[in-house]
């Protein structure tokens, strides 16, 4: 019966991680769709704006045109989640902060949704497809899946300060044991 409680627990975080993803990369579309060489629209005059913008860089296009070297710390990024997420279910029995540790697993699922939706954006486009622009404090333009990093990113500090012992996070991380 426990075996099935991770199987489902695991579903439910792949279910949910494709639902926030394919969200993200439709969203994508709309944009390139609906505002790619169209003039910005305004949701809220002055302050909310839909504008499309084709980023080559990082977070606000700094190291623009470094794909390969994004693609690469993505997918170790990637790889070091996805291994803390199904570490933290074997591990779930042993470990003292246990709700710490399920909401650690939720927010990696948003976390991973959020770093594959630019990943498969940049290394299909070269470019991560952005549109959403706070015009009333002249932010910079971003996506769903940026939202979904920078929330999960919160919520992380969050759980490392105020939720999962020291003891627990290190258990996480070990390659072994």
């Amino acid at each position: 019966m426990n075996n099935l409680k991770h199987i489902i627990k695991i579903a439910a975080w792949f279910l949910t991680g494709g639902l926030l993803l394919a969200f993200d990369l439709f969203t994508k579309h709309l944009a390139v769709s609906n505002l790619k060489n169209k003039a910005a629209y305004s949701l809220i005059d002055d302050v909310l704006q839909f504008r499309y913008l084709e980023n080559q860089g990082a977070a606000w296009g700094i190291f623009a045109g470094r794909i390969r070297m994004f693609s690469i710390l993505t997918i170790v990024v990637l790889v070091l989640m996805i291994f803390v997420l199904f570490r933290s279910e074997a591990m779930i029995n042993r470990i003292s902060s246990v709700r710490s540790v399920l909401t650690l697993q939720w927010v990696l699922v948003v976390m991973i949704a959020g770093a594959l939706g630019n990943f498969i954006n940049r290394v299909t486009n070269g470019y991560v497809v952005d549109f959403i622009y706070f015009k009333a404090i002249d932010f910079p333009v971003f996506n769903v899946a940026d939202c979904y990093v920078t929330i999960a990113t919160v919520m992380l500090l969050i759980i490392m300060i105020f939720g999962i012992s020291e003891d627990d996070f290190n258990m996480l991380l070990k390659i072994k044991g």
